[in-house]
């Protein structure tokens, strides 16, 4: 037998363990990670993790060992190739810990390597390797009597055997998900491709569809036109923040309960796996989103197997174990993305993206909103448009109309008052914003024409929240079918919420019974005084990751979940409930086209019991003491 095997053996046990506590320390004491998981599970989902990072390196070690067997056998000498897995383990490990600290206290890592300087980092990281190679190699002939004792041996034992229990014990009790719907007997050609197309924080009113003075939106008009929609003259959105309504359009769940409103919220269990675009690939869909990391996208949000690409990487597919060990999942996926990063970055293949950068808006350029642009967002949907095979679903949620820099690509509206002395209003701005985005919608729809794909696809047109993060207007939601189908304008109150199940009705599907939202295809079924509740304040603040500024929520956890106020629409009226005080304020929807007539006002005390009651039965608390 090779002299290294059983050292190598315990080595790899002791890097793969490494390994995921180290890195495990790195990301789950991170403020944008699982503040709601007890620690329990948190410790036993590294003990897990660990074990499927040592799986994959036992195979690799069986393999050296069958090569160091042969070696010893023909030549009485050994190449220790059984020690590969283990220094393989142990360089990327110290290449990630060495990057984190130079980019947390230099300001400089990886991500900032170009041209020669990527060289230099592939030379140090093999250098790294080498000597490891050498020094571990000479170490364990040194010492190897200690390894081949049998107390060292099973003692070293002790962290697989909890892995073992762990992993069998949560797999006993772990309920993967069932079906979400029946995919049915339809072939993927009669399949029409799906695009939901948003721009951030952009109100209803300000669209000439919904009657504003202004063509902020010519491109969409004409399309309207040519393709009537069933637009929702009233929707809202259940959410005044991305994070929590970008997640409830996806899931047709409500943040209040998925437990998912701000970072450093996240689905967890089996929430993770029930969503629309899981459902839609059961159909034979290939999926692709941009949106912006951290707050609005599909891994960091950990909708396993949602989408195939989001925001310029590929995503892994969860697999048996990954639908039933979803926090271990969600971690070494991320592992996993951090090291192939790296690798592609060095190797020039695909440069790193500086997911902090993009989530600040620097100084020295306070127009660009969350550093990557819009015009590269849709080259690079058009560039996945182009080589997939349809059907396809895609998630576009631009960026440049965000709060409040006005990146816009031509003064028009604001032109205007670029000679006044105080300059063009922040309206002006605003409407440049819109005009801008429908831009990207023009540009859209003729990438779709030429390649005769237009014809054959579904565009849900919407926006996230109201501008200045609040539930009290409405935004746009409107659904353009091919063949104009189910074209009407819908009056009574609609919510994001519905997205969801009209897109599945209009397949054919019948929406999984955990979808809150319904379908607006079913005219009769929608009532003028049903209550939409969504949540409005928050209370966060601002945290250093690396070089850069991002928020997150104070008091994360249960019962509050960073909350302050919670709102409630009922037909032209809003409601909002103060959680702290117990206060509740209520005022009309601004330019609201319902009929109301039959629709009494609630009292305010009314009003506040029935948020109470809702937020009750989602098992979220508030900090005043309830009256009676």
């Amino acid at each position: 037998m090779p002299e290294l095997s059983i050292p190598s053996f315990l080595l790899l046990l002791y890097s793969a363990y490494a390994m995921a506590f180290m890195e495990g320390l790195f990301f789950f004491t991170r403020p944008n990670f699982l503040l709601t998981t007890d620690t329990t599970e948190i410790i036993l989902a590294l003990f897990v993790s660990a074990l499927f990072i040592w799986l994959p390196g036992l195979l690799l070690w069986v393999l050296g060992f069958a090569v160091d067997l042969a070696l010893v056998r023909f030549n009485r000498r050994t190449a220790q190739i059984c020690l590969m897995p283990a220094l393989i383990c142990l360089t990327m490990l110290l290449v990630l810990m060495i990057d984190n600290f130079s980019y947390t206290v230099f300001k400089v890592g990886i991500i900032h390597a170009q041209g020669y300087q990527r060289y230099v980092y592939l030379a140090c990281a093999v250098a790294v390797f080498i000597v490891l190679y050498w020094r571990i190699g000479k170490a364990i002939r040194e010492y190897r009597t200690i390894f081949h004792h049998r107390l060292v041996f099973f003692s070293s034992l002790l962290p697989l055997v909890i892995s073992l229990f762990a992993l069998f014990g949560k797999g006993a009790f772990a309920r993967a998900p069932g079906a979400a719907t029946d995919p049915g007997n339809s072939s993927r050609r009669d399949l029409p491709n799906i695009i939901f197309f948003a721009s951030d924080g952009i109100d209803a009113n300000r669209l000439a569809l919904y009657g504003y003075r202004r063509n902020t939106t010519p491109a969409l008009n004409v399309f309207a036109k040519e393709r009537p929609p069933l637009l929702c003259e009233n929707a809202f959105s259940n959410g005044a923040r991305t994070t929590g309504s970008v997640t409830s359009l996806l899931t047709g769940k409500a943040p209040a309960t998925n437990k998912v409103f701000f970072p450093p919220h996240i689905l967890d269990n089996e929430e993770a796996q029930r969503h629309l675009p899981g459902i839609l690939k059961k159909l034979g869909y290939v999926n692709f989103q941009e949106t912006i990391r951290y707050y609005a996208d599909a891994g960091d949000l950990n909708l396993q197997g949602a989408f195939d690409v989001a925001n310029n990487r590929s995503l892994f597919h969860p697999g048996f174990l990954g639908r039933r060990f979803v926090t271990e999942n969600y971690f070494l996926t991320a592992v996993a993305d951090r090291i192939l990063q790296r690798a592609l970055h060095l190797s020039g293949i695909r440069p790193m993206e500086d997911v902090y950068r993009q989530m600040t808006r620097t100084q020295d350029k306070p127009s660009e909103v969350y550093g990557t642009n819009d015009d590269t967002r849709m080259e690079r949907f058009f560039k996945f448009a182009e080589n997939a095979k349809t059907p396809f679903f895609a998630h576009l949620h631009l960026l440049d109309s965000h709060c409040c820099t006005y990146k816009i690509r031509r003064a028009y509206f604001s032109a205007r008052g670029e000679d006044d002395d105080e300059g063009p209003s922040a309206g002006d701005l605003l409407d440049d914003t819109i005009l801008s985005s429908d831009y990207y919608f023009a540009t859209m729809l003729e990438f779709l024409k030429k390649r005769n794909l237009l014809e054959n696809t579904i565009i849900v047109y919407s926006s996230d929240h109201n501008r200045g993060w609040t539930v009290k207007k409405r935004t746009p939601l409107m659904f353009f079918f091919p063949d104009g189908k189910y074209a009407r304008h819908e009056e009574k109150n609609c919510q994001l919420l519905d997205v969801m199940p009209t897109v599945l009705d209009s397949l054919g599907r019948t929406p999984p019974a955990w979808a809150e939202g319904r379908s607006l295809l079913r005219h009769e079924q929608l009532k003028s005084d049903a209550p939409i509740f969504g949540f409005l304040n928050i209370n966060r603040r601002p945290i250093k990751i690396g070089a850069s500024t991002v928020t997150t929520l104070t008091d994360a956890g249960p019962p509050f979940y960073g909350l302050s106020s919670y709102g409630m629409l009922r037909c032209d009226r809003w409601y909002e409930l103060n959680l702290a005080n117990g206060g509740i304020a209520s005022g009309a929807v601004a330019g609201h086209s319902g009929d109301c007539e039959d629709v009494e006002d609630l009292e305010p005390a009314e009003a506040k019991r029935q948020i109470i009651r809702y937020l009750q039965s989602k098992k979220i608390g508030f900090r005043f003491k309830e009256a009676g």
